[in-house]
């Protein structure tokens, strides 16, 4: 994964105002098949399961097994040079994910199907991190090999937050 380049948007030249800071991260992956086994290896990683309380651990345990074995079997392994849609969002969440991480000091949270009721197609953000101000951010992965699917990812976080999505994730 490398990053083209990083921006701070100024909101002002879209005609909005904004008391948040706006970035911009351009990634490009140049190596596919390295990328899905790095992907792999992180949400392979249930770590973050040994500090949690008992019965939180044999919950998300279970829920991760579960989830870790249909990725890694039904989507991950079977990547080569060619993107499918359902990899393609996986890829999208998980560098996204990976540039905040990586580049601004952003803290990991596991991808949520690692902790949400469904095994794969979660119900609500694709993904989360923590942010050096102790906010959690929440993340939304689209993924189109022929057009820009900004739009319907935009559309479908403001549908998230109005449904308080966001606040309903909060517990997890």
């Amino acid at each position: 994964m490398e990053i083209i380049s990083i921006d701070n948007v100024n909101m002002a030249d879209y005609g909005k105002t904004s008391t948040g800071e706006v970035y911009k991260i351009h990634v490009k992956i140049t190596d596919i098949e390295s990328r899905a086994k790095e992907i792999i290896q992180s949400i392979s990683n249930s770590s973050w399961i040994n500090n949690l309380g008992i019965i939180e651990q044999l919950s998300y345990s279970a829920r991760a097994k579960k989830t870790i074995e249909k990725l890694v079997k039904e989507i991950f392994e079977k990547v080569d040079n060619v993107i499918s849609e359902e990899f393609g969002e996986y890829l999208v969440s998980e560098s996204a994910k990976d540039s905040l991480i990586n580049h601004m000091r952003h803290t990991s949270i596991p991808l949520a199907e690692m902790w949400k009721e469904k095994k794969t197609g979660n119900p609500g953000f694709d993904f989360h991190t923590e942010s050096p101000s102790n906010l959690i951010s929440f993340g939304e992965a689209k993924y189109s090999s022929n057009s820009n699917p900004h739009t319907v990812a935009i559309n479908q976080i403001v549908g998230f937050i109005n449904e308080d999505k966001d606040t309903m994730e909060l517990v997890d």
